[in-house]
Parts: structure tokens; sequence; C-alpha cells
């Protein structure tokens, strides 16, 4: 998708293949600050509106790349300096023609068409029941706000994510369960990822691929309930200083 804002956009001032910079904390530009590379910060940008389009953002924050109203002080100065940049690099006035070129993607275009149609479905029923059981009814209030289509959205697309992960939860508390001296535990939860700890380094790979494994029937438990293709994901794992698995 780095690839394809490229193409989309001949004359802006980016450079994919660039060496990340050392970062220089006098610097002005934030990229520069941060020892960033061109396509860091462009990945920083797709990754917002997939999340968006992902998490039922409605389209009028897809185009600013996000809702400032929602983002905390330092998640606004990110998104700031993150859509300056952008259009400092592409010679825009703002980003939206960024979000609107990323919307003319096939991939994605088919994808919020898609999640469009399933609002309209959701707002003629008036509810959604999510893959746990757990039913959201328009109208009805919900941590003090009013159910709407989007959060019917944005509940089921978190219901999803936590369902796949519970098939890897299943199997470490299973283990954990049975055996008297554990060999593994799952010592941070962060929803779309976990830092896992295993008693023994020679046994971590073991681990990892049993947990790839629960994690692949996890997603074609879900496919089969929503009633969708295979679903093609996988479980990225980083050894350095640790086992994170996210």
């Amino acid at each position: 998708l780095t690839a394809y804002l490229g193409e989309c956009f001949p004359g802006a001032d980016i450079d994919l293949e660039a060496v990340a910079p050392e970062p220089d904390p006098e610097a002005h530009d934030f990229a520069a600050r941060e020892g960033l590379g061109d396509f860091a910060v462009l990945k920083r940008a797709v990754k917002a509106f997939v999340m968006g389009l992902l998490f039922a953002q409605a389209r009028s924050n897809l185009l600013r790349l996000g809702n400032p109203d929602r983002m905390t002080a330092r998640e606004r100065m990110d998104w700031t300096n993150l859509c300056d940049w952008l259009c400092n690099r592409f010679g825009l006035e703002d980003v939206a023609p960024i979000a609107e070129a990323l919307l003319r993607h096939p991939a994605l275009g088919a994808m919020y068409r898609r999640r469009e149609e399933v609002a309209r479905e959701i707002e003629a029923r008036g509810y959604l029941t999510d893959v746990f059981g757990r039913t959201y009814t328009i109208g009805e209030q919900l941590d003090g706000k009013p159910v709407t289509v989007r959060t019917c959205l944005a509940a089921d697309a978190q219901a999803c994510e936590h369902f796949v992960m519970c098939a890897i939860a299943v199997v470490v508390m299973d283990h954990e369960e049975k055996s008297k001296r554990s060999e593994v535990a799952i010592r941070l939860w962060q929803y779309d990822g976990f830092s896992l700890w295993v008693r023994k380094k020679d046994r971590a790979q073991m681990w990892v691929n049993r947990l790839r494994d629960a994690f692949a029937v996890g997603l074609d438990d879900l496919a089969r309930l929503k009633g969708c293709p295979p679903i093609q994901c996988s479980l990225k794992v980083d050894f350095d200083g640790g086992l994170d698995v996210v």
C-alpha cells in the first residue's frame, strides 16, 4: 500500500527505499527527530486509515486519517505531525486526497463498500449479535452513550479479533491447569498480541508453532461463524529481548 501511494502521487517527495536517518532531537521534522524513514512514516498513515476502516470510523474521519476529537493530547500531536509531514511531502493542503486514493485501491475500496452494506443491514435489523452472542441494540445505552450502527460495527470487529486470540489463550490456560510446573505463560495481554514467557528457551519454538496452530484454528472457526472465505492472517514473533507475539 505504501508503494501504491507512491504510484498515485508520482510527484511526491518520498523515497521508500531510503535508509532511515539517525534520530536528531533538534530537527524540526518529526520523522527526522524520531529517526524514521519515508517508508515508516507512510506505513503509519496507511495503518491509521486501515484501522479506521476496520473499526467503523466515519468516512469524514477516514478522509483525515483519524478523529482528533477522540484523541489524547499525545495522540493528537502525533496525528498533527503525521498530517503535516504528508502534506509537505505530497504537496497537498490536507490529507484527504491520500485517503481518497486509498479508498480507490481495489481491496480497500471493496472493504469499505462491504462495510457500508453491513451497516445498512444492521440499521434495518436494529441490532447486532457478535460472535460471543452479545447483542447490541441500536438506541440502547452502553457505557452512558447510545448504541449506534457504528458502535455495532466496531464491537463486531473487536469481538472477531478477541475470538481468534482466545483460541491461543485457551491452549495456554489448559496447559497451566494440567501441568504441575507450567512451561509457558502469557505475561501481558495486548488485544492484538501478547508477551509470552517460556520456561526453557529450547522449547520456545515448539510453543510458538503450537500457538500458531491454535491461531489458525481460531481463524477457521471465525470464518465458519461469519460465513466468509478463509481468513489469511498469521502470528508475527519477536524474539528480541523476550518473546512477543502479535
